[in-house]
C-alpha cells in the first residue's frame, strides 16, 4: 500500500513538473505620454542587393513586412556615401577629399542618385546618414574619417551638397527628415583618430549642417560600446557618451537627437538602453551628477536606436557563441523571438526610432547548415536568388501590423515573469479605435510557457471575445494565416512570435467606469494611401470639433474640420501630396471631451 502511494505521489510530482509555467498577463490602455505604439520599423540597407549576391531586388519584400524608412549604410560599396560621392581626382589615396569641395567634376552622383530613386519610387523614408563605409567592395579604405582641417571642411562642404541634391529630388517638397552624422563611435572602422578629435569634427559637421538646413532634425553618433557603459550608470568622463555631450553643452550645442546602437541577446539590455539614455540626457538617476544636470538643456533630444540586432557572442562579447546557437539567431526562430522582445522593450521606453541590421545580407542560402560559409546571418532575406524570407521578417511584419493597425498602446508589467519559475515572456498590446484589440508576445525561453490573457480588466474568454486569432512565427509557420482558439490557457512555444488579434462582443470591453461613446472615428481608407485619404467619422449628436493631421513626433500639420457640426456621419479627404512617406497622425476632437487618434501611413 505503501509503495502503490509512493508511486502516485510520484506520477503527480511529475505531471505537475511537466506543466508549462503559467503566465498571467493583464494589460491596460496606456494613459501616460507613451500612450501611442511607435511605427519603430526602420531597417539598415535594401533594397538593391550587396555586390557578388545572387539576391534579387528586394523592394517588394521590404514594403510586404512593413518597412517605412530605410538607414543609408552597409552596402559595402560606397553608394551614398561621401568616400565615393565627394572623390578628388588623384589615385594616391582612397578616400579623397583635399580637393576644391565646390568643383563639381569632384562628385560623382551616379550610384547614389540610383540609389535614392528607388527610395523615393517606394515610399521609404531615407534616414540619410552623412559617412562613409568601413570598407569598400571594390577599393580599399586608406583610412576612416577626416585626417585633418582641411579635410575636415571639404567634408563637411560635401555633406552640405549631399543633401542640397536629395532634399527636393525631382521636384518633392520634402524627402527626409532626419540627418545623421557618421556611421558609429566609438569604432575605428569608421574614425580612427582620438576620441578629442572625432567630438571637435561632429561638434563642427552639426553645427554646420544646423545652420544650413534648421528644418532638419540632425543628430548622432551612433555610440557604440559606450552603450554598455550607459547601462551601467557611468557618469565619468571616461564614458565617451558622457564626453561627448559635455563638450556639446559647454558649445551651447543641441542635437536634435541622438543615436546608440547596440548587439545583444537580452531584451532587458533594450529596455535599460533606452531608460538609461533618457536619464542621461535629463541628467538625473545615475547621471545626476553630470554638468548638465537640472539645466534641462538636453531634456527634449530624441534618443534614437540607430543599429540592433542579436549577436553572435557571448554575454558580454568574451567569445563566438557555437555555430549551432549562431545559426539559430541569425536564421530561426529563436533570432526572431530575441528580436521581437528587444522590440517590445524598446516601445516601453522613449525611443523614437529603431534601424534593425540588416534587410539583405550577401551571399547565403536557407538550406546551409551551422558550418556552411552560406550559413546565413543578419539579414532579414537570405542572400539567394529569390531572397528567402527569414522567420525575424516574418516577425519582422507582425511589428508592422500592431504598429500600423493598433496604435494606442497597452501596457502590461515587463517582462511578463511567472509565480513558479524563472521564464519571461516579453509582451505587449494594442487597439484601433473601434474597440478591437492585439496582443504581441515573444518567447525566449528554452521551455514552451502558458499563459492567460486579460484586457483591461476583462479576462480574455469565449464569453467575453467573438474572435481570437493567433498568428504564430516559428520555423514553419509564417505568422500569415490564423491559429484557431477554442478557449482555455493560451500557449507559445519556446522560441516562437505571436500576434493575437481579439474582437470583443457587441457589449465590448470597457475601462471601468468607462461608458459607451457618442462618438467614432473610422480607420481611414484606404492606407497605405498615396497620395490621398478618406477619414470618417461619427458625431452622436451635434457639437464642436477639430479634427487636425499631425506628424509623428506630434506637429500639427493641417487642420482638416474646426467648427461645429451636426450628429451623424461625416467624411473628410486626406491629400499628402506635399508630404514625404511615412506614418501620420490624425486626432479628432470635441468640445464634450472625447477625442481619439488615427495613424496613417503615406506610401509614394
Amino acid at each position: 500500500m505503501k509503495k502503490l502511494l509512493f508511486g502516485l505521489i510520484l506520477i503527480l510530482v511529475g505531471i505537475s513538473m511537466a506543466q508549462n509555467p503559467l503566465h498571467k498577463i493583464a494589460l491596460q490602455t496606456a494613459t501616460d505620454a507613451d500612450s501611442l505604439i511607435l511605427p519603430m520599423i526602420g531597417v539598415i540597407s535594401g533594397p538593391l542587393p550587396l555586390p557578388d549576391s545572387p539576391a534579387p531586388d528586394i523592394t517588394e519584400q521590404l514594403k510586404d513586412i512593413g518597412v517605412n524608412s530605410i538607414r543609408n549604410n552597409d552596402y559595402y560599396d560606397d553608394r551614398l556615401d561621401l568616400a565615393q560621392i565627394f572623390c578628388c581626382s588623384d589615385t594616391g589615396t582612397y578616400p579623397s577629399w583635399e580637393c576644391d569641395p565646390y568643383d563639381e567634376t569632384h562628385y560623382h552622383w551616379g550610384p547614389s542618385d540610383t540609389l535614392f530613386q528607388i527610395f523615393m519610387d517606394n515610399g521609404f523614408e531615407p534616414f540619410l546618414r552623412l559617412g562613409d563605409e568601413p570598407q569598400s567592395h571594390y577599393r580599399h579604405h586608406d583610412f576612416a574619417g577626416p585626417q585633418n582641417d582641411l579635410q575636415e571642411r571639404n567634408w563637411i562642404i560635401a555633406a552640405i551638397k549631399t543633401v542640397e541634391r536629395y532634399q527636393h529630388w525631382q521636384g518633392r517638397d520634402r524627402c527626409f527628415n532626419y540627418l545623421d552624422i557618421i556611421t558609429e563611435w566609438p569604432n575605428k572602422d569608421f574614425f580612427d583618430r582620438p576620441r578629442n578629435a572625432f567630438i571637435r569634427f561632429w561638434a563642427r559637421a552639426f553645427d554646420s549642417l544646423k545652420t544650413h538646413f534648421p528644418q532638419y532634425k540632425i543628430g548622432g553618433p551612433g555610440f557604440l560600446i559606450t552603450t554598455i557603459d550607459v547601462i551601467d550608470g557611468d557618469a565619468s568622463e571616461s564614458n565617451a557618451a558622457v564626453a561627448f555631450l559635455k563638450y556639446l553643452y559647454e558649445h551651447n550645442l543641441r542635437p536634435d537627437w541622438i543615436g546608440w546602437h547596440l548587439w545583444y541577446n537580452d531584451p532587458i539590455y533594450y529596455y535599460r538602453a533606452g531608460r538609461q539614455y533618457r536619464d542621461l540626457l535629463n541628467g538625473v538617476g545615475d547621471f545626476a551628477s553630470v554638468p548638465w544636470a537640472g539645466s534641462g538643456f538636453f531634456d527634449d533630444v530624441e534618443i534614437i536606436c540607430g543599429a540592433w540586432g542579436v549577436s553572435s557572442r557571448t554575454k558580454g562579447g568574451q567569445s563566438d557563441l557555437p555555430r549551432s546557437e549562431q545559426d539559430k539567431l541569425m536564421n530561426k526562430k529563436e533570432g526572431a523571438a530575441m528580436l521581437t522582445g528587444d522590440w517590445i522593450a524598446m516601445q516601453y521606453t522613449d525611443v523614437q526610432r529603431t534601424y534593425y541590421y540588416r534587410a539583405n545580407e550577401g551571399k547565403s542560402r536557407p538550406e546551409a547548415g551551422p558550418n556552411d560559409p552560406d550559413m546565413g546571418w543578419s539579414g532579414l532575406f537570405y542572400g539567394d536568388e529569390k531572397a528567402t524570407y527569414k522567420p525575424k521578417a516574418h516577425a519582422f511584419r507582425l511589428w508592422s501590423v500592431i504598429a500600423n493597425n493598433y496604435p494606442h498602446f497597452l501596457k502590461t508589467d515587463l517582462p511578463s515573469t511567472c509565480e513558479t519559475d524563472t521564464t519571461r515572456l516579453w509582451v505587449m498590446g494594442g487597439a484601433d479605435d473601434q474597440g478591437k484589440y492585439a496582443v504581441l508576445l515573444a518567447n525566449t525561453n528554452g521551455v514552451d510557457v502558458d499563459y492567460s490573457l486579460t484586457i483591461n480588466g476583462k479576462p480574455v474568454t469565449l464569453t467575453n471575445f467573438e474572435k481570437v486569432d493567433i498568428y504564430q512565427v516559428d520555423n514553419v509557420k509564417d505568422g500569415r494565416t490564423p491559429m484557431a482558439w477554442h478557449g482555455g490557457t493560451f500557449t507559445i512555444g519556446q522560441g516562437c512570435v505571436q500576434l493575437i488579434e481579439l474582437q470583443p462582443k457587441t457589449t465590448g470591453i470597457m475601462k471601468a467606469g468607462q461608458k459607451p461613446s457618442q462618438f467614432r472615428l473610422m480607420n481611414n481608407y484606404p492606407n497605405p494611401f498615396n497620395p490621398t485619404t478618406r477619414i470618417s467619422y461619427f458625431l452622436g449628436k451635434s457639437c464642436q470639433i477639430n479634427l487636425t493631421v499631425y506628424d509623428v513626433q506630434g506637429k500639427p500639420l493641417q487642420t482638416l474640420v474646426k467648427g461645429k457640426q451636426k450628429a451623424g456621419e461625416h467624411h473628410v479627404v486626406f491629400d499628402g501630396k506635399n508630404l514625404p512617406s511615412g506614418i501620420y497622425f490624425y486626432r479628432l476632437s470635441t468640445n464634450t471631451g472625447w477625442e481619439k487618434t488615427g495613424k496613417m501611413v503615406l506610401l509614394k
